[in-house]
């Protein structure tokens, strides 16, 4: 409840916390918007979805305090892409969404790169063990 006072509102006291499942969200769209970032592995786990079940994590798991938080993502980047760029970019773009957006602090940001995804063509070709191309010269 407030109280008036004169022409001002005075909030009620009381706590606020952000949940794991939202700061997990906040990071994982912050990630999913660095080009070079194809999915998020689930890691051994997805053999859970064959089944399915719901995997845990869905790539992303977090850590949350009252001021800080601790985050750890497991994603597939894309084949010809500078993995030291979008872990640089990954760090600032996560690290910058979750302080705007909920105050809390990244005091650990652990990104492990689990897969590389290749473009359908070339998957396809490979796949299919038929390149059309000499193997030497």
């Amino acid at each position: 409840m407030t109280e008036r006072t004169k022409e001002h509102y005075t909030p009620a006291r009381g706590e606020v916390r952000v949940s794991n499942e939202i700061v997990a969200k906040i990071a994982q769209i912050a990630a999913s918007e660095i080009d070079g970032v194809a999915e998020f592995d689930r890691g051994p786990a997805s053999w859970l979805q064959l089944f399915g079940l719901p995997v845990p994590g869905q790539g992303v798991k977090v850590e949350v305090g009252t001021k800080e938080v601790a985050v750890d993502l497991d994603i597939a980047v894309n084949y010809g892409s500078r993995i030291p760029d979008i872990v640089k970019n990954i760090r600032k773009n996560v690290c910058q969404r979750i302080a705007d957006m909920t105050g809390l602090d990244v005091v650990e940001l652990n990104i492990r790169i689990n897969n590389i995804r290749f473009p359908d063509e070339r998957l396809a070709l490979m796949e299919d063990g038929d390149t059309n191309e000499p193997r030497v010269r």
